[in-house]
């Protein structure tokens, strides 16, 4: 997990979060000022959502143009010689390097990523749609896909899923699905990506409908919706990202850190105020409010937002007044 973050400040630990719905936390252990970087964090899995690129022409990694801008060693590109990217954070491009070249030659894959990718496009398109959730579904599936590409090329290269199932299953998930109660979509695309992924023997005992399921929650309850302007472009960028480190990030409506997208897909995490030590690091899942808001409308729906999505009931500062 660590090994993704590409600059940390020390003294932040993940631990037991002691709000009563937080799971694991970010838990300063030491003093931190205000616009202080806490760190920079590479995705774990990414799926690009609109962009005036075509789409088959975007790493999905580092979201570069493939023909010219793309840094991920194994990605073709005949004009980029040298990666940025520190020499610990190797494994991780090349492991996802290796699951698309695996992936590209299986028999029917490509069939499967263009109808992924219009899905991508298409879902929740209409002119009256959230913009948040626009592609949202679609992106899932590229996601849970290359999850699972990552985790046959872990399988090959080292006999084990600890570069790729393992961390991600360190992740919050939802309360265990019965198959009874799986989404007719996602049994669908289990079913869809099953016939062309698993075809080895014991594949679809090892990744089953239940591995896919609790896969799903986990991209549903963790990844970001993310937008950005790349370099030299006009055209902001607008994917999904999920991030190992930065997914340990509980919700207040009042946050004490802030994250922002530069230029790529790496999540920059900043101090929003002073933070104590023994604090605990807390975003907005849905947007900063005021606590002079007296709004109960709007915040009656933040909470039911929270309760459907996310299964919790915040307790945040502003929360406990309105409900008090």
């Amino acid at each position: 997990m660590h090994r993704l973050l590409k600059q940390i400040a020390n003294g932040i630990e993940i631990t037991t979060s002691p709000i009563a719905y937080g799971g694991r936390g970010l838990i300063a252990r030491r003093p931190i000022a205000r616009g202080e970087l806490l760190f920079i964090e590479q995705p774990f899995l990414s799926a690009i959502r609109r962009t005036s690129e075509p789409a088959e022409r975007i790493c999905h990694d580092c979201w570069g143009n493939t023909a010219n801008s793309c840094v991920c060693p194994g990605s073709g590109s005949s004009t980029v010689t040298t990666s940025p990217l520190p020499k610990e954070l190797f494994w991780w491009n090349k492991l996802a390097a290796q699951s698309r070249a695996r992936l590209t030659v299986l028999p029917a894959f490509v069939r499967l990523r263009e109808s992924q990718l219009l899905r991508l496009q298409s879902v929740g398109a209409d002119s009256t749609a959230n913009p948040a959730t626009i592609g949202k579904e679609g992106a899932f599936t590229i996601m849970a896909t290359d999850l699972l590409g990552l985790s046959l090329m872990d399988l090959v290269s080292s006999g084990s899923l600890s570069s790729s199932t393992a961390l991600a299953n360190n992740l919050i998930t939802g309360k265990q699905m019965p198959l009874v109660g799986t989404p007719q979509a996602w049994i669908d695309q289990y079913n869809e990506i099953k016939d062309v992924l698993l075809l080895d023997k014991g594949l679809v005992d090892l990744f089953s409908l239940n591995w896919y399921t609790s896969q799903m929650m986990r991209l549903n309850l963790n990844t970001f919706q993310t937008s950005f302007l790349p370099i030299n472009s006009k055209e902001p960028v607008i994917g999904s990202c999920l991030y190992l480190y930065a997914s340990m990030f509980n919700h207040s409506c009042q946050p004490n850190v802030t994250v922002d997208w530069v230029g790529n897909n790496n999540i920059n995490a900043y101090a929003h105020t002073d933070i104590k030590n023994g604090d605990e690091l807390f975003i907005s899942y849905i947007g900063h409010i005021d606590e002079n808001e007296n709004d109960e409308t709007i915040l009656a729906n933040r909470r039911e937002y929270f309760r459907f999505n996310y299964g919790f009931i915040c307790t945040c500062s502003v929360c406990k007044m309105q409900t008090s």
